[in-house]
């Protein structure tokens, strides 16, 4: 059966050097002390100090949101935050959630249901096995048995430690959701998975040579690499292939890419056939199989015509970018920052 992986990071790189500054306030409008201020999916990132000032510096200007955590308030997301360079930014106090009605009993163990989080967010790579989520008690979970969905909720910032790839990561959980072919737990049954977050990413105070490879690992024949490698153009049996229903193809036939104001603009051409949908397969504007090094096979679905893309790989519709294969098989603890460069 067919699984696919969604993935939710909201960051397109652009422009140059720029510091970002300003004060944060609690809803009494005192300073607020402590707060996690951070560009979303990167390692740029820092804390107000004790008279709630931040100031954060990009070598390179990344146009992501700026997200402001802070245990028991809203989590703030601002747009195009790089707009203006100062910050006067108000938090409010979060609604308390009904635990009684996510943690209910549903039929299945609280370790069963861990046991599902963790292989379907962190992943079972190598990478994603070594991680370790220090506040596993921070999260809650609901079964809806109507759609034999896994949902999980955290009202605290996951503190993940990932020793496979040398990074300590703060994860603020937007959204989890694990849909299963029957009433189950099991992820052998899984139809689809998504999870939207947000990320901010530390160095390891022991990080050695060895993450340089592995990082390097975890990114070659990734998502983000396949979507590089349309602005680059370097398809080869020794890298990837493009299929179109099964046989190789020209990717020159199929993608368009233009640089627009520094950054790309990919089109596409559509190749949807109605008759070639499989069974709860989203309708698609475009459809491609991917083979990298000869032999990890992925595929994936274009849910629009166009989007636009940094020099890095990331979009600006990630939605709508669905991939399924050896690449979905990567999840949260295959992730690298935004700003990483291999």
């Amino acid at each position: 059966m067919l699984k696919l992986f969604l993935l939710l990071l909201l960051a397109i790189f652009s422009g140059n050097a720029q510091t970002i500054s300003g004060t944060v306030f609690d809803e009494t409008k005192l300073p607020l002390p402590g707060v996690s201020v951070y560009l979303d999916g990167t390692s740029v990132g820092t804390l107000t100090d004790e008279n709630g000032k931040f100031s954060l510096s990009v070598a390179k200007r990344i146009n992501t949101n700026l997200v402001f955590s802070f245990i028991g308030y809203e989590i703030l997301s601002v747009e195009n935050p790089f707009e203006k360079p100062k910050y006067e930014v108000h938090m409010q106090p979060k609604a308390s959630m009904l635990k009684e009605v996510v943690i209910g009993n549903d039929g299945f163990s609280r370790k069963s249901k861990l046991k599902a989080f963790r292989e379907e967010f962190l992943g079972k790579t190598k990478a994603g096995r070594s991680c370790k989520i220090f506040n596993e008690d921070d999260i809650d979970f609901l079964y809806d048995y109507k759609t034999n969905t896994l949902k999980a909720f955290a009202d605290k910032p996951l503190k993940v430690q990932n020793p496979y790839l040398g990074y300590e990561i703060e994860i603020d959980l937007r959204e989890f959701s694990v849909v299963f072919a029957k009433k189950t737990v099991n992820t052998e049954f899984t139809n689809q998975s998504s999870y939207a977050v947000s990320t901010v990413f530390h160095e390891m105070p022991d990080a050695k040579k060895k993450f340089v490879s592995r990082r390097s690992d975890a990114y070659r024949g990734s998502g983000t690499e396949f979507l590089k490698n349309l602005i680059d153009q370097k398809w080869s049996y020794e890298g990837f292939v493009l299929y179109d229903e099964g046989f190789p193809t020209n990717p020159n036939e199929h993608f368009t890419v233009s640089n627009r104001n520094g950054m790309f603009h990919v089109a596409i051409k559509k190749n949807y056939k109605k008759a070639a949908l499989t069974l709860n397969e989203i309708p698609y504007h475009a459809k491609f199989g991917i083979l990298y090094k000869k032999e990890r096979q992925s595929g994936v679905q274009f849910l629009t015509d166009s989007f636009n893309m940094d020099d890095f790989g990331n979009t600006d519709v990630p939605m709508a970018i669905i991939f399924s294969g050896e690449i979905s098989k990567q999840r949260a603890g295959d992730l690298l920052p935004m700003d990483y460069l291999p």
